[in-house]
């Protein structure tokens, strides 16, 4: 200071965390439809017939940044994951999780059909999805995570409504006679 009156006053500024969340750029994954994609049927004859269920899921990436990499998980609304077998627009087919290694850009969508896979007595109960699963990655790392592959804006959307299966029809190569 170079004059005799001066005074040393700290200067502070107050955010809320609502102007802080609007200055992140965060991409944010949520399920904006999750359906049957046709009727489910038996796969087999035999009484421990699996039933596939055919479905459509339309994934959004609602942020405002883009989305990377991501896992989907089908599982009970119970509780229990179940495989999923799944083909996007930019996915890659995996036996129990699809993987969406191009993820989604910031405003976009994707379009996921496959067959999930459950057995006869889990018939009419309800079955769901979560993007961005960490599905039995607790096997592989030590330490439980927040969110998966993709940091998000909202944690907690990440899963789908559900459907429940309950008619089934017979696999059609087994209608056909020898």
């Amino acid at each position: 200071c170079k004059t005799s009156f001066c005074l040393d006053i700290p200067f502070f500024i107050f955010i809320s965390s609502a102007q802080a969340q609007v200055s992140l750029m965060l991409p944010d994954l949520v399920v904006e439809e999750f359906k049957l994609s046709s009727v489910p049927t038996f796969v087999g004859r035999d009484r421990n017939a699996k039933v596939r269920v055919p479905v459509k899921a339309v994934i959004r990436n609602r942020g405002n940044a883009d989305a990377g990499s991501f896992k989907i998980a089908a599982f009970l609304t119970e509780g229990g994951i179940l495989p999923f077998n799944a083909r996007g627009v930019f996915g890659e087919s995996s036996l129990r999780f699809p993987h969406i290694s191009a993820g989604i850009p910031a405003g976009n969508e994707i379009t996921v059909f496959g067959n999930i896979l459950i057995t006869r007595s889990k018939v009419g109960r309800q079955i769901s999805i979560k993007v961005d699963s960490c599905a039995e990655e607790e096997v592989f790392s030590p330490t439980i995570r927040m969110y998966c592959y993709v940091t998000e804006r909202n944690e907690g959307n990440n899963t789908s409504g559900s459907i429940t299966v309950n008619r089934i029809i017979p696999d059609p190569q087994w209608q056909r006679g020898p």
